[in-house]
C-alpha cells in the first residue's frame, strides 16, 4: 500500500511502500515536492544507500526474526513509484542485484541471480 511522503506534515503519496519523512522543499501549496531543487535531489540520492543499509542491518538479525523474510515488501517496485523517485529506486534495484539479499531455505542470503523461487506445490 503506497504511503505518504512527509515534510513534517504529509505532502502526498509518491508510490513508496513506506512513509518517508524529510526536510523536503515543497511547493507553496505543500502538495508537491519541488522538482529540480538541489536540496531535494540530495535527499533523494540518499535513499538507495539508506535502504541498502537497512538490508545489511536485517541480515544481522537473529535467524528467527521475521524481518529477514518480510523486508522485501519495503522494496518499491518501479511500476508504482512516481517519476520523482523512479531514478533512485532504479539505482536501489541495481545495487540489490549485486548484494546478497535473497533469503534461502538454509536461512542464508544469496545474490538474486543465484535464487530460485519454487511454487508451494513443489
Amino acid at each position: 500500500v503506497p504511503q505518504q511522503v512527509f515534510a513534517f506534515l504529509p505532502v502526498r503519496s509518491y508510490g513508496l511502500p513506506f512513509a518517508l519523512q524529510g526536510d523536503w522543499a515543497v511547493s507553496s501549496s505543500r502538495e508537491e515536492l519541488l522538482c529540480g531543487c538541489a536540496w531535494n535531489e540530495f535527499l533523494k540520492a540518499q535513499l538507495p544507500k539508506l535502504l541498502i543499509e537497512l538490508v545489511e542491518a536485517i541480515k544481522r538479525e537473529p535467524h528467527t526474526s521475521p524481518l529477514r523474510w518480510s523486508y522485501y515488501s519495503a522494496v518499491p517496485p518501479l511500476a508504482t513509484t512516481s517519476t520523482f523517485f523512479r531514478s533512485c529506486i532504479a539505482q536501489l534495484h541495481a545495487h540489490l542485484r549485486s548484494h546478497e539479499c535473497m533469503l534461502t531455505d538454509e536461512n542464508e542470503f544469496c545474490l538474486p541471480r543465484q535464487a530460485l523461487r519454487c511454487p508451494t506445490e513443489a
